[in-house]
């Protein structure tokens, strides 16, 4: 095998990402591109990483895209209210408070 030729496995991961980039977005063949980068020429290398690179950009697009445009509520700090509980009950044993109000702000 000449430096300029590409491993078998090359060739059908670049073939792979052509026609299913979801599923390297999706790190299905993560594991393949590990070992191409670990074990493959510098052919490999090469033929890989600016494929690899556009897919992992496109996908990272796309979730930013869906993020800006469906913003998911936000969640509220469970620390915070945590400790806003807290501080309640402190100040209902306080200042004598009975139960049943406890839960009215």
């Amino acid at each position: 095998m000449t430096t300029e030729e590409l491993h078998p496995l090359t060739d059908l991961f670049l073939r792979r990402a052509a026609s299913n980039p979801e599923e390297m977005a999706g790190g299905k063949w993560h594991w393949v591109l590990e070992r191409i980068l670990e074990h493959g020429s510098q052919a490999d290398k090469d033929a890989i990483k600016p494929v690899y690179s556009k897919i992992m950009l496109d996908g990272t697009h796309r979730e930013m895209m869906k993020d800006l445009l469906n913003p998911e509520p936000e969640q509220t700090d469970l620390f915070t209210n945590q400790n806003q509980v807290l501080a309640r009950a402190q100040n209902a044993l306080t200042n004598n408070i009975p139960y049943k109000k406890l839960g009215q702000p």
